[in-house]
């Protein structure tokens, strides 16, 4: 199984470089002869007038690959800048030269061309706009927003094009397409058009289509749907993510950005058996801001997905057994305090979690334990 080398390119200068086509070209690699892929996690507002990011020197296949993310907490949600990473450049996206590029959870500002020989890139969860240009040839777009791009923002897709949203509100030139000649398949999609002359889809007649939505009539395939403002968390905000009480978020039409969440601010007290709180799908809040007081087993809490749990209060345990356990792209911050006395407290991560864990680990844990859990579940 290929093994992660994760990058961290962070503007405050806490991660391994400030600046990502520094870190791409510092980094090159043979994937697939290292049996590793790379992921390099962004932070900070990184829109910059560097040239191109370009993966001439990597080599890659379909699980050996590179992708580039945000941290955990700066997911977008679907509101331009509502996040703390923030990336743009002034020339190609990214020059991906056929290598297997994967762009996830991204807030696209003002990004001024499009990804160069992108047969094997693929954008997920991702938000664009006010951008020049369009997503020209790239195999795969799913769940993403896109909002003032230019002519043509999804054009010439040979893959998936899935839970993807195009709105046009600016006044761009006419006889535009949001949607052209996507030669894959185009399903749960929407696109609305707002401007006189343009038109939401064209040329896109996969015999698969299914589940398209538009406002003028021109949705491909079987099962299409009409979409209005309304279906919009809140249109004239920009905020196109799909309304959970429109028709459309029923059938999985449209992205949707909206993190997941579940919390609870007060005080937690177990006194019988058994709490458990468990949380799934990206997570960007599950705070536990109160204190826990266990008395009688069990506690549990898990999360899978990329999540950011806190727990900022006091955990107190007098009996067996406390259990956390996480998986996938997790940041977990406790800053309160572990009070334990008897067995056991477990908190178990599959994926990568930072070394504060270990600061917070019970008086009684011993050494060894904490070496082997710093050696599997500590971050880079």
């Amino acid at each position: 199984m290929a093994t992660e080398i994760l990058v961290r390119v962070y503007l405050d200068g806490s991660g391994d470089y400030t600046n990502l086509r520094a870190a791409v070209i510092a980094e090159a690699i043979d994937l697939v002869a290292a049996d590793s892929y790379m992921v390099f996690e962004l932070k900070g507002d990184l829109r910059n007038t560097d040239s191109f990011v370009d993966f001439n020197s990597y080599t890659t296949d379909a699980t050996r690959n590179v992708i580039i993310r945000p941290i955990a907490a700066d997911y977008t949600d679907g509101i331009a800048g509502n996040t703390g990473t923030i990336y743009g450049v002034n020339t190609f996206l990214v020059v991906s030269r056929g290598e297997h590029v994967t762009i996830d959870g991204l807030d696209f500002d003002g990004w001024s061309s499009d990804v160069f020989q992108p047969v094997n890139t693929r954008i997920t969860n991702s938000l664009m706009y006010n951008g020049s240009a369009n997503i020209q040839g790239i195999k795969d777009v799913i769940n993403t927003i896109c909002y003032d791009l230019a002519d043509q923002s999804v054009l010439d897709v040979a893959g998936e094009v899935t839970r993807v949203t195009v709105v046009n509100k600016a006044s761009i030139s006419s006889n535009n397409f949001l949607y052209r000649s996507v030669s894959g398949v185009l399903t749960n999609s929407v696109g609305y058009n707002d401007v006189v002359g343009a038109t939401n889809y064209t040329l896109s007649t996969n015999a698969a289509n299914d589940f398209n939505a538009s406002n003028d009539g021109t949705a491909p395939g079987t099962n299409t749907q009409t979409v209005a403002t309304t279906d919009f968390e809140d249109y004239a905000n920009n905020n196109f993510n799909i309304k959970s009480t429109s028709p459309l978020f029923a059938l999985n039409v449209g992205a949707d950005l909206v993190p997941a969440s579940s919390g609870i601010s007060g005080a937690i007290t177990q006194n019988t058996q058994s709490f458990t709180q468990s949380a799934s799908g990206s997570i960007t809040s599950e705070p536990i801001t109160g204190v826990i007081s266990q008395t009688a087993s069990a506690f549990a809490q898990s999360a899978t997905g990329s999540a950011v749990l806190n727990i900022s209060g006091v955990i107190s345990q007098t009996v067996s057994a406390f259990t956390q356990s996480l998986s996938g792209t997790v940041a977990e911050q406790i800053s309160g305090t572990i009070n334990q006395t008897v067995s056991s407290f477990t908190m178990s991560a599959v994926g990568r979690v930072p070394a504060s864990w270990i600061d917070k680990l019970p008086a009684n844990t011993t050494w060894a334990d904490q070496t082997a859990i710093s050696t599997i579940w500590t971050d880079k």
